[in-house]
C-alpha cells in the first residue's frame, strides 16, 4: 500500500496482508451529503477491501438527496476484491450510489454489494444505483436500479415483490462461471454473462440471512422451483 487517505464518514484503515478496511467514522451518508471514494490498484498489484459494520443511509437535517460516488481503477494484471458490509437505506432516506470501475488489460475483479431497504419493520428509504464497468477501455456494463420509497412498480411481482435485501457480485476473470437461476419462496437469484465473459450475479430476498446463500449458491445447483401459488 503506497497511499491511503480518508476522512469521516468514510475512513480507511490498513490491515495486515494488503487489506484495507472501510470504517464508518460518523453518521452517513446523510441527505445532502456528496461523498466520494477513489481506489487505484497498480499493475500486478492486489487489494482487498472489507467493511467492519453496516453503513446507514439516513435523511439529512435539511432533507435533500445524498450521493456516494465510488471509482476504482485497476492496472494491468492487477486484482481488486471489494466485499464490504451492507448499506441500509432507512425510512425517509434518499440516496444515489454511482459506481465506476475501470479495468486495464488482464485485470481481474470481484465486487460485492448489498443493499437493505429499511431497518426491521421499517418503511424502506429510496435508493438509485448505477454500476458502470469498462474493460480495456470498452464499456461492458451500465446497469441502473431504483428501489424503495413510495409504493410503486419497484415492489411489484416483476421486480422486488416484497423483498427488502438486494445483493450482487460482479466477477471478472475470477470466481465460478454462470450458474442456473434460483427461485424459492424467500429468494431469487440469477447470473448474467456479459459480452466480455464477466459475470454479474444478482439476488433479492426477504432478508440477508435468506439472500446470502442464494447469491453464494454452488455451481450446478439444481433450480428450486417457486411455490405453485407464485407460479400461478
Amino acid at each position: 500500500m503506497t497511499h491511503l487517505r480518508s476522512e469521516a464518514p468514510l475512513l480507511l484503515r490498513l490491515a495486515p496482508g494488503g487489506r484495507a478496511h472501510l470504517v464508518g467514522g460518523a453518521a452517513g451518508p446523510l441527505g445532502g451529503d456528496d461523498l466520494a471514494l477513489a481506489i487505484r490498484v497498480g499493475a500486478l498489484a492486489r487489494l482487498e477491501v472489507r467493511g467492519v459494520a453496516a453503513m446507514l443511509a439516513q435523511p439529512g437535517p435539511a432533507g435533500g438527496r445524498g450521493r456516494l460516488v465510488v471509482t476504482a481503477d485497476v492496472g494491468e494484471d492487477g486484482h481488486l476484491d471489494w466485499d464490504v458490509q451492507p448499506t441500509i437505506v432507512v425510512a425517509g432516506a434518499d440516496l444515489d450510489v454511482d459506481l465506476r470501475i475501470a479495468l486495464a488489460s488482464g485485470a481481474t475483479l470481484r465486487w460485492r454489494e448489498e443493499l437493505v431497504l429499511g431497518r426491521s419493520a421499517e418503511q424502506p428509504g429510496r435508493v438509485r444505483t448505477r454500476v458502470r464497468l469498462t474493460e480495456g477501455g470498452r464499456t461492458t456494463l451500465d446497469h441502473r436500479q431504483v428501489a424503495g420509497g413510495a409504493p410503486g412498480p419497484w415492489d411489484g411481482p416483476g421486480d422486488l415483490g416484497g423483498h427488502r435485501w438486494l445483493g450482487s457480485e460482479l466477477r471478472v476473470g475470477r470466481g465460478p462461471a454462470a450458474r442456473p437461476p434460483l427461485a424459492s419462496h424467500g429468494a431469487r437469484a440469477a447470473d448474467l454473462v456479459l459480452a466480455s465473459g464477466a459475470v454479474l450475479a444478482v439476488a433479492t430476498a426477504t432478508d440477508r440471512r435468506t439472500g446470502l446463500p442464494a447469491l453464494d449458491r454452488p455451481p450446478g445447483r439444481p433450480v428450486v422451483r417457486a411455490t405453485s401459488a407464485a407460479i400461478a
